[in-house]
């Protein structure tokens, strides 16, 4: 399968979201967030839904191939993973799966949450 390449390089910025980098992403390179989101989900995941964002900063690997994201967006894997809480949920799971993982259960909120103010600041969502 062919990967499609963006003639936008967009760096992602420090305690930035994956949510919030896939959003910047699609809309400097004139593609949808869906579709962009589409070109890396996983082939046996299920439809994109909202409840899925809150997935994709808390543990990407269960709905996205993170090889393919980093592909897309010409980025290192490490990068993809560093805008979620893969290497908190990786430090605490040991070799365990990491996807499978309820270390942080009940610490965040199941609805996703964003600052306006912050937005008006730096015009990128934060991880926390």
């Amino acid at each position: 399968m062919s990967i499609d390449k963006y003639t936008i390089r967009v760096k992602p910025f420090l305690g930035e979201s994956l949510f919030s980098y896939i959003l910047r992403f699609s809309e400097q390179n004139g593609i949808s967030f869906l579709d962009l989101w589409k070109i890396s989900k996983k082939r046996r995941s299920h439809f994109i839904q909202i409840n899925d964002i809150r997935v994709l900063n808390y543990a990407p690997v269960n709905i996205i191939d993170p090889i393919m994201m980093a592909n897309v967006c010409a980025l290192e894997v490490d990068e993809i993973y560093k805008m979620s809480f893969y290497y908190l949920l990786k430090r605490f799971c040991g070799e365990s799966k990491v996807e499978r993982s309820r270390f942080m259960s009940g610490l965040l909120e199941e609805e996703y949450y964003y600052c306006p103010l912050c937005l008006d600041e730096k015009p990128y969502h934060r991880l926390l």
